[in-house]
């Protein structure tokens, strides 16, 4: 019983990191809850142990210890069927001089299969590992590491007559052990032959990749290379030939270094055309790469995570970007982009936090979704011109951004483009884009139109120029330090932004003394004016959802 209690602990050591690592929510909502249901099934657990041996000493001992009948069979109805039987199982053992040191051949035979398939699946765990695979594959070698030691130890002597005693219920228990034991004692417990498969199966794989390999696909006009394994002699440098069996190396299939967190330099040859995507996913210590001159096409997420990578230079072959190529490249300061580039795909540059500047090729047409979300180190940025969409949180969340120059070509600005943009306090946009309503939200951003004058507003006093203010519905404006604006509801029925009669809607005004709601109602003139502490805001015009205010 007791060995139940350390399989149980040893399970729960084991598994309860893999949980953390796959679920980390549960350390800071269910970790209490989770220690308290572990402290009271120990507890369950050590007390039913404590009841067992008192109650197998008891057994064991009769009809020495004084006890009589009628003690001995209320104890036995007391327990479970199985706890009596597992008892009487030992006493005859006893009897029979049945000691550790014998085993039955059957347990011998089933333990030795057992081990065969342990250090089969051992074996091919360590493979993994040579081919990089992800890490949360290995929580399963961890898996096979406890099930084979919990099922080693239920493949024991009592375990296996008391099966064969459940399958003969009408025969003597002490006949079934005996014809059980006879001729079938054998002593040896067979754990050098298990050792020896064991080491096998982790020795092999390191004999076999004690240096790199790398498995070439042939494709027309050369090779790809399809694997690359790491080595024992080398985890850290990858030199890819120029040549296979006489022809080129052309190309790198998808995930060839994927999960290689320990490479540092990676030397490819020029002859290389086509780098597939997730290439280079998760190699976080990957600094520099110098990519080939040669190369055509590079794939999505090809260095996706690279978190160390801090500099590239896309080759002149390539035209096209794809999805989530630099996504996570946290120490990325610089990238040159040529002007051939005609398209860059979303989430390229997500959360690239070192990206200060950066030069977009002359080419594109459009700024797509979450191209440069989560880049808080971005400071200014020159959309070419010819660009026709910026797509839905291209910059979300680029806090130091100051600057964005926003060409006429521009058509569309989709939802939260801009969001979260604490630096940037004005924009020129052309006057006919589609402005999304959620374009600018959590933003300080006054949005003015190309050729015409930009609103302003003092940061250092609680002056505000008598200037013209365009107010979407649902985007907070600051217009200084100590006053911000929203348009909370708004309803236009005159379909002419020239025309007062008919827009109704309800602007909140936040100032540190106090929070307004002006309710305007452009019918009649009374209705459209607004005076607190001091200022005058009033509604000049609006169109589907924004509105033109002025405030003096």
């Amino acid at each position: 019983m007791y060995n139940k209690l350390y399989f149980f602990l040893v399970i729960v050591i084991f598994c309860f990191p893999i949980i953390l690592a796959l679920f980390p929510w549960i350390l800071i909502y269910w970790l209490p809850i989770l220690v308290l249901i572990l402290v009271i099934i120990i507890i369950f657990k050590v007390k039913k142990i404590g009841s067992f041996n008192k109650f197998r000493k008891i057994l064991l001992e009769y009809p020495n210890n004084g006890i009589n009948t009628d003690e001995i069979i209320n104890l036995i109805a007391k327990n479970k069927e199985d706890n009596y039987i597992s008892v009487m199982i030992e006493k005859e053992l006893i009897k029979n001089n049945y000691t550790r040191k014998n085993n039955l051949k059957i347990i011998t035979k089933r333990k030795f299969i057992l081990t065969i398939i342990f250090s089969t699946i051992n074996f091919s765990f360590l493979v993994g590992v040579f081919f990089h695979f992800p890490i949360y594959i290995y929580f399963l070698e961890l898996l096979n590491i406890i099930l084979y030691i919990v099922f080693m130890k239920t493949i024991n002597v009592i375990n296996v007559i008391k099966k064969e005693i459940k399958s003969r219920p009408t025969e003597n228990i002490s006949y079934i052990i005996s014809s059980m034991l006879n001729g079938n004692i054998v002593y040896s417990s067979g754990k050098f032959k298990n050792c020896i498969f064991i080491l096998v199966s982790i020795v092999l794989p390191l004999f076999i990749f004690f240096n790199p390999h790398i498995l070439y696909e042939k494709v027309d006009g050369g090779y790809y290379v399809r694997f690359y394994t790491i080595g024992i002699t080398n985890y850290q440098t990858v030199t890819i030939p120029d040549e296979y069996k006489g022809e080129k190396i052309i190309g790198i299939r998808g995930n060839v270094f994927k999960n290689m967190v320990f490479l540092k330099e990676v030397k490819l040859p020029d002859t290389i055309q086509v780098i597939r995507g997730g290439a280079f996913e998760n190699v976080y210590n990957l600094t520099a790469i110098d990519l080939p001159k040669d190369l055509i096409y590079l794939g999505g997420s090809a260095f996706k995570n690279c978190r160390s990578l801090k500099s590239i230079t896309i080759p002149s072959g390539v035209k096209e970007i794809n999805g989530n190529t630099f996504e996570n490249c946290y120490s990325l300061e610089d990238i040159n982009l040529h002007n051939e580039i005609t398209s860059i795909h979303g989430e390229v540059f997500k959360n690239c936090t070192s990206l200060v500047k950066i030069n977009l090729p002359s080419k594109i047409t459009e700024i797509r979704g979450s191209t440069f979300e989560g880049c808080t180190a971005l400071k200014e940025i020159d959309i070419p011109s010819g660009v026709t969409r910026i797509g839905g949180h291209a910059f979300h969340g680029c806090s130091s951004l100051t600057k964005v120059s926003v060409p006429s070509t521009v058509e569309e600005i989709g939802s939260s483009a801009f969001r979260a943009c604490t630096s940037l306090y004005s924009i020129k946009i052309p006057k006919n884009a589609i402005v999304n309503e959620r374009a600018f939200k959590e933003s300080p951003t006054s949005v003015s139109y190309i050729g015409e004058d930009n609103p302003t507003y003092n940061n250092n006093n609680n002056s505000v120029d008598s200037k013209t203010y365009t107010l979407y519905l649902n985007q907070e404006k600051y217009i200084n330090d100590e006053l911000r604006i929203t348009l909370i509801s708004f309803t236009d029925t005159t379909h002419d932004e020239n025309i007062f009669i008919g827009m109704s809607g309800t602007i909140k005004i936040v100032t540190k003394k106090d929070t307004y709601y002006f309710d305007f109602q452009t019918s009649s003139p009374q209705n459209y004016k607004y005076i607190f502490e001091g200022y005058t805001l009033e509604v000049k015009s609006g169109m589907d959802n924004y509105i033109k205010i002025i405030f003096r």
